[in-house]
């Protein structure tokens, strides 16, 4: 049976039309490891635990977490370090900051006003910025380490996998040395404030250009 052109083109736009339907209605595949690595502007959070210390470098420290108000590490008695490992992000940076409860450390939590430490904070061996931490009391005070610079960024490193490094560090120059404690979450039982993780913040930039 012959058809004609005015058939033929009305059995080709109904195709069309099912053809579109079937491309619009089939669900998106999504690739669960590209989307988990943060998009442009999102800031990626990762958390450290005080007290998971993969390297420490001070004459003595140790971890508490019987009595006061925060568990903490604490090291001194001057200059030295503690670092610490987390997972990064498969993207640029636009900017990555570090934000920990610090103090210096005497043993007692009855620092003297004057008692307090410069306390560098650095990833991969790039650094970020020194902070002086108030004397010891037993509570700290929460400090903020940021980094914007895009050369430096980039010189970071940073790997998608655990292979990163914070190192909080007080250094043989420093002029304030009287060792750092690193605080974490409460260990008091009716206190309303839990505590935090050591809070390493991410922003996330543009996906290199494929060639």
């Amino acid at each position: 049976m012959r058809r004609s052109l005015a058939w033929w083109l009305g059995a080709w736009s109904v195709g069309l039309g099912v053809a579109a339907w079937a491309v619009e209605k089939k669900p998106a595949k999504i690739d669960k490891a590209a989307s988990s690595l943060g998009q442009p502007g999102e800031i990626v959070r990762r958390t450290i635990e005080v007290g998971e210390a993969v390297d420490v470098e001070f004459d003595r420290s140790g971890f508490w977490d019987e009595s006061g108000k925060y568990e903490h590490e604490y090291a001194g008695e001057t200059c030295g370090f503690l670092s610490y490992a987390f997972p990064g992000v498969d993207r640029p940076l636009r900017k990555l900051s570090i934000t920990a409860r610090l103090s210096a450390e005497r043993g007692d939590n009855a620092g003297k006003p004057e008692e307090t430490s410069d306390v560098t904070a650095s990833v991969n061996g790039v650094e970020i910025e020194t902070r002086t931490v108030l004397a010891d009391n037993g509570l700290g005070e929460s400090y903020t380490f940021a980094l914007s610079d895009p050369k430096l960024l980039k010189k970071m490193n940073l790997k998608p996998g655990p292979g990163n490094l914070l190192k909080l560090e007080i250094k043989k120059t420093a002029k304030n040395q009287r060792g750092m404690c690193v605080y974490g979450r409460s260990v008091g039982y009716d206190d309303p404030d839990p505590g935090a993780p050591i809070l390493v913040q991410l922003e996330v930039g543009a996906a290199p250009k494929k060639k």
